[in-house]
């Protein structure tokens, strides 16, 4: 028998759940956006760990709304507050941004009080939230390359809040920034660095840098080696969380919005004297003894997406 001319009938598509066909219109407006493209390319999953659109634009426009507030104190209200006034406004503020984006902060060990002894802090770089993270427990003034200081909002934050800034193509510039640190130390302020010089998965940590730990053993400062990681609501690693490679601030801020929780987990080791001692010697034991405090979670965690 000749075979039919007649065209098989098409497959009935389903049609697109809301979430759905949110997500493909989300996809599809992104794709122009230049610099926004990579968030285009980030896959929405909203049955597993991501929080529904509606949720994540939500929570857009708190940030939004938040950091015109924060514009507004940095510019009106830190001009005429002390220096453990505007610490107490940072905290507050990076508490609240912690919340609007569902990060939940645990937390280990013991801090060394603030004021007692000059402090330092040296923490594995792990994400944009690091600062935040930190500042969220104590107030502390970081350092960043020079060229912060230049971005929109970011470097007014930056430079209203105490960061010090160094330029890198300068080598000398690290003798200033070291200066400026150890007087900072000595006067009550606690100074925060991220010694790796650049941001990983948080599987691994880089070696710890130790130029800008010699404003701690100038001042014969206590340093507390700080171990950062992030998690999903299962324990596992949160990808979302990170900020590597080519991913521009805009793509990975809007990872993180789209989490239903982060889990930020900040492990407190025990603070070392560096009177008398050798910055060399003081990078490499805040090195290992971050290692050492992510491990344990590394070697028993599976590498999954978010």
């Amino acid at each position: 028998m000749a075979a039919s001319l007649r065209p098989e009938p098409a497959a009935a598509v389903p049609p697109a759940t809301p979430p759905e066909a949110a997500a493909r219109w989300v996809h599809a407006l992104a794709a122009g956006l230049g610099p926004w493209q990579q968030i285009a390319r980030k896959p929405f999953s909203p049955k597993r760990f991501n929080a529904p659109l509606p949720v994540t634009l939500w929570r857009a426009a708190r940030v939004a709304l938040h950091l015109a507030w924060g514009v507004a104190l940095v510019l009106t209200v830190f001009p005429r507050r002390t220096q453990a006034a505007r610490n107490l406004r940072v905290q507050r503020w990076s508490a609240h941004l912690l919340r609007i984006l569902a990060v939940q902060l645990d937390v280990t060990g013991t801090l060394t009080p603030a004021g007692t002894t000059p402090a330092m802090l040296v923490a594995n770089h792990v994400s944009w939230l690091d600062i935040y993270v930190l500042n969220a427990l104590c107030p502390a003034h970081f350092v960043a390359k020079s060229e912060v200081g230049r971005w929109p909002l970011i470097g007014l934050f930056a430079r209203r809040s105490g960061t010090v800034f160094i330029d890198r193509a300068r080598k000398r510039d690290i003798l200033r920034v070291n200066a400026e640190l150890a007087n900072l130390m000595r006067a009550g302020s606690i100074i925060a660095v991220f010694p790796e010089g650049t941001t990983t998965e948080g599987d691994s940590v880089l070696t710890f840098r130790p130029p800008l730990l010699q404003a701690a053993v100038a001042c014969g400062a206590h340093l507390q080696a700080v171990a950062i990681r992030y998690e999903r609501p299962d324990g596992g690693r949160c990808a979302a969380a990170h900020f590597v490679g080519d991913t521009t601030l805009a793509a990975a801020s809007w990872q993180a919005l789209t989490q239903r929780a982060i889990h930020a987990r900040v492990q407190l080791l025990p603070a070392v004297s560096c009177a008398g001692g050798c910055r060399k010697t003081l990078a490499h034991g805040a090195q290992r003894d971050v290692a050492l405090a992510l491990a344990p979670v590394n070697a028993g965690r599976k590498k999954t997406k978010p």
